[in-house]
Order: structure tokens, then sequence, then C-alpha cells
């Protein structure tokens, strides 16, 4: 995925308790250097199915929003007759070549089912819980 830098970035807006709850999550979760964390992973409903069906992918040409998502505008692995790019690409545009080898794209997994993002000042307990608290 390509973003340019944008100077409404969440992170680079509001600072301390007025910050919105994606401008928390961004500024908090991008310490941890694994990329752009997005507060709204899922593809809008206006783009075609094929992407909503896919999702963000390597190739895809786009911005960050200030909200927290991502917006696609094409995929420069695909050719304009591709569905995911049939909301267009630019004038003379040429899809990568040669095409990636899926072979070569290396998939991880790097933490497990149940794993969680927190500060270090969070602390989990798992003892008795008292409603009347």
């Amino acid at each position: 995925m390509q973003a340019s830098y944008n100077a409404d970035k969440p992170h680079n807006r509001t600072r301390g308790a007025n910050q919105r709850s994606c401008e928390l999550y961004y500024n908090n979760l991008i310490l941890k250097r694994r990329g752009s964390p997005l507060w709204i992973p899922e593809p809008p409903y206006n783009l075609p199915i094929a992407y909503q069906k896919q999702g963000v992918s390597i190739g895809d040409v786009g911005v960050l929003s200030t909200s927290g998502s991502f917006n696609f505008f094409f995929n420069i692995c695909y050719s304009r007759e591709n569905p995911v790019d049939s909301g267009g690409v630019p004038e003379g545009f040429v899809p990568l070549e040669p095409p990636l080898n899926p072979r070569h794209i290396q998939q991880l997994q790097e933490f497990n089912s149940g794993s969680y993002v927190a500060s270090e000042s969070i602390v989990i307990s798992r003892g008795e819980h008292n409603d009347s608290l």
C-alpha cells in the first residue's frame, strides 16, 4: 500500500484530552512502527464490489483520511480492465511489469489469536470481578 504524507493525518492534528478516538488509536499504534493503523479498515461501499471483497492489497494507491480510513484510487498491479480498477486509472497508466508473483510475497503471522496491543501502563488482571465498584 502506498500512502503520501498528509498534514491532516490524525497524529499531526490534535494532542491531549481533545483527541478523537481515531487520533488516539493512530497516535498510540504508530509508535510501534508497524505501518499506518487504520481506524476504519473496511473498504467503502462506493468502491467496486471486486475491491470490497479483496480489501487493501499490495499495489494499492490512495491516501489515508483524517478519519483513519484508506481512500483507494487504483492498483498498480492491475490493468484498467480489471474490476478492481473499474473506478478509473490515470491517463497513460501501464500496470507494473513484470507482474508480481504471489510466491515472492512473504506472509507472516506474527501474532497469535487472542493477542492484543496495549501501552505499558495497561495491566491485565484475571482475578475475580466485583460489580459493586
